[in-house]
């Protein structure tokens, strides 16, 4: 389990989308019925899940710079459509 490397799995590309998610999870035995109600961490267990998602477009996309819109004192706010 050591040697193996999930991100050799992982697709590489100008084409894909990723999706990172990364979840903490926590884990308890039991309730406490007649117990310590105190000793919160006995019993309990914790684990980071990370998963990747991904998804090959059928275009490349380009990661140039993003247009860059200027506001001034008669740009629109809103378009109107007539």
């Amino acid at each position: 389990m050591e040697t193996s490397d999930p991100t050799r799995r992982l697709i590489q590309g100008s084409n894909v989308w990723n999706l990172a998610i990364i979840d903490n999870i926590d884990f308890k035995e039991k309730s406490f019925k007649f117990g310590n109600i105190y000793d919160v961490t006995h019993g309990s267990s914790h684990m980071t899940l990370r998963m990747a998602f991904q998804i090959q477009l059928p275009i490349e996309v380009e990661a140039g710079p993003e247009k860059i819109i200027e506001l001034t004192a008669k740009t629109p706010l809103f378009e109107y459509w007539y």
